[in-house]
């Protein structure tokens, strides 16, 4: 019978080699598995708003696309060189030479609309924008919403016609305020404010910057009317500004949209097959103050999952969304977030401010526009402006700088003296403001004559002090 061959015992050399090809087949694997978590482009839904048929947005961007700019508007070309239709100016033929702009700095401010040469030269222009403003008018018949943004790169082509167009409708507001035609003023005025507050429905934080830009120019005409209004067109301006207020686009509801877009930009990114470089490249052309090489310092710091990005995204806008929920004075701390996530947040505090001066505004004219109405039907202003409610508003107008406190109001001896609008100061025998930014009532002291230094060109400013007085600020 054979003896069993017995097996010679391992050596530490041999263990050695094992358990270093053990380790490196678990290390390959973990490296494998940690790329593939890395590499995974988060798995979330990304819903699309469903658009309405018909959309207003549609109307809007063809009435948009028959607007036409030209002199005599504020900061167009000199007389005689006016970009009518392509390019003939009234009383010339040939082209017209590109040569001929005035910088906005030395142009002299809003045309005399009471010359005589100059108003049928506006005259000449409105009616090359023939048609707009009933364009326009059309689109408010149906329900709005701006098409969603679903990508980093979505060009929005529409927005700059819709600023030209407002800027042509307050300008036609000023020459029909200057021929008489009162209620004409006031409809064109309005068409521009409404039109701002149309704007940012379905969209992202740019849209919301181009509808206050738009009610702001809308607003202009009316500010210098004021005092000139019958009661029919100031009751009619006051219900039409208060029903806009009514359907304000809230900082939430842009933020909530503006999630969404970012969301969609940044899984669009990583299904890049270099995506890295892209979001160094998109940083570095669109951060908030980032630069490429931060997100090259951040990557380099470990390995970043797309994961963690999104994550730290959704964290950071979310807490946001909960500050904007918030009044406009208390801002709890923001999320500590990384370069990536910074290039496609919004600028939040600076955001806010735009939107609560922007609907502050609104409500001053609105307000105004009410105690003009109650003046021609009292013989004099009212003693609180609860008077004014319900036959000239249905609510007292909120400060939307504080928590919930009315706009201040109160009666004066004699008309507000200051830098603000002549003919609305010659009317003026009450003070009637918004506390502003600082959120202090400063008893009525306007921004523009807050101390020197506070206010760099009499604006309000997201640092501005002081309060922002009808007739004064605006």
């Amino acid at each position: 019978m054979s003896k069993r061959r017995q097996k010679e015992p391992w050596t530490r050399g041999d263990k050695a080699i094992v358990v270093g090809v053990v380790l490196a087949v678990a290390l390959t694997a973990t490296f494998a598995i940690v790329d593939m978590v890395n590499s995974a482009v988060p798995d979330i839904y990304i819903p699309r708003a469903e658009m309405p048929s018909p959309n207003g947005f549609d109307y809007v961007v063809t009435a948009s696309q028959m607007a036409v700019e030209g002199y005599p508007m504020e900061g167009s070309k000199v007389p005689g060189w006016t970009p009518l239709l392509n390019s003939v100016a009234p009383g010339m033929a040939g082209p017209l030479p590109n040569s001929s702009v005035v910088p906005r700095s030395q142009y002299a401010g809003k045309p005399d609309l009471h010359d005589k040469k100059t108003m049928a030269l506006a005259v000449t222009l409105l009616k090359t924008n023939a048609g707009v403003g009933a364009g326009l008018r059309q689109a408010f018949k149906y329900q709005y919403l701006t098409p969603s943004v679903r990508s980093y790169t979505q060009p929005l082509p529409y927005l700059a016609p819709f600023r030209r167009m407002s800027r042509m409708l307050a300008f036609q507001a000023d020459v029909e305020f200057a021929r008489g035609d009162v209620h004409g003023g006031v409809t064109s005025a309005l068409d521009v404010v409404h039109l701002g507050n149309l704007i940012p429905r379905g969209g992202t934080e740019i849209h919301s910057y181009v509808g206050s830009s738009c009610q702001a120019v809308g607003r202009a005409p009316l500010w210098h009317e004021v005092a000139s209004l019958d009661t029919t067109a100031a009751r009619n301006a006051a219900s039409e500004l208060e029903t806009d207020d009514k359907n304000y686009v809230s900082c939430v509801d842009t933020l909530n949209e503006d999630k969404l877009a970012g969301e969609a930009g940044l899984v669009e990114i990583m299904r890049q097959p270099h995506w890295q470089s892209t979001f160094r490249s998109v940083v570095g052309n669109n951060g908030n103050g980032q630069t490429s090489s931060a997100v090259q310092d951040y990557f380099g710091q470990a390995m970043i999952s797309k994961r963690s990005i999104m994550s730290s995204y959704v964290t950071a806008v979310d807490s946001e969304i909960a500050q904007a929920k918030q009044p406009y004075n208390v801002n709890p701390p923001s999320v500590p977030v990384n370069p990536i996530v910074d290039a496609f947040l919004v600028e939040n505090r600076g955001f806010r401010f735009e939107r609560t001066c922007n609907q502050a505004e609104n409500r001053l004219l609105m307000t105004a526009c009410a105690l003009r109405a109650y003046k021609l039907d009292h013989g004099g202003y009212p003693a609180s402006l609860s008077l004014l409610v319900p036959a000239y508003l249905h609510a007292i107008p909120l400060d939307p700088f504080t928590a919930a406190s009315p706009l201040t109001y109160r009666l004066t001896p004699s008309p507000f003296q200051g830098e603000g609008r002549g003919e609305f100061s010659a009317e003026k025998s009450y003070i009637l403001y918004s506390v502003g930014p600082d959120t202090i009532d400063n008893g009525g002291q306007a921004v523009i004559e807050a101390p020197s230094g506070s206010n760099s060109d009499g604006r309000v400013q997201i640092e501005s002090k002081g309060d922002i007085v009808a007739g004064i600020d605006l």
